[in-house]
């Protein structure tokens, strides 16, 4: 994979588009049934060699349509912790926004599949939506410093 264009992919994720990149990673992850890209090479990205990921499936607020992304996730407790950066982009990616808007979703991660269900709680001190991994409920809660959505 060559080196990342955050511009060009800002702008095809503004325009409701997937860039090839994420596209052909989606694609990896889900005919593999997470055997292959569960683990995520983002050096071209200026990441890690091998990055966990999971697939995140929300449905869309205003379509109705089902969207899935693979996203970056670290697991803390029994809970799978996902950042909604969107490449440092001043807006908040499609996905948090559909996620505050029906909060349930579908996961995968790795060869697992599982479906949740979150509540967008408002706190001082954190924000990252989280999806636990037990039979917990998922949270949205704040970073500091971020606005208040």
């Amino acid at each position: 994979m060559s080196e990342l264009d955050i511009n060009e992919t800002l702008r095809d994720l503004e325009s409701g588009r997937l860039p090839d990149w994420i596209s052909e990673h989606l694609k990896v992850y889900r005919e593999s049934g997470g055997r292959e890209g569960h683990m995520f090479d983002a050096r071209f990205a200026g990441g890690g060699a091998a990055v966990p990921t999971l697939l995140l499936t929300t449905r869309g607020r205003r379509s109705g349509e089902l969207h899935t992304m693979p996203l970056i996730y670290d697991a803390v407790d029994r809970a799978y912790v996902i950042i909604g950066s969107k490449g440092g982009a001043p807006t908040q990616p499609a996905w948090y926004h559909n996620l505050c808007a029906e909060p349930r979703v579908e996961l995968q991660v790795g060869h697992r599949d599982l479906r949740r269900h979150g509540a967008h709680r408002r706190g001082r001190r954190t924000r990252a939506p989280v999806a636990t991994h037990g039979d917990g409920v998922s949270t949205l809660r704040r970073l500091p410093g971020q606005d208040r959505a």
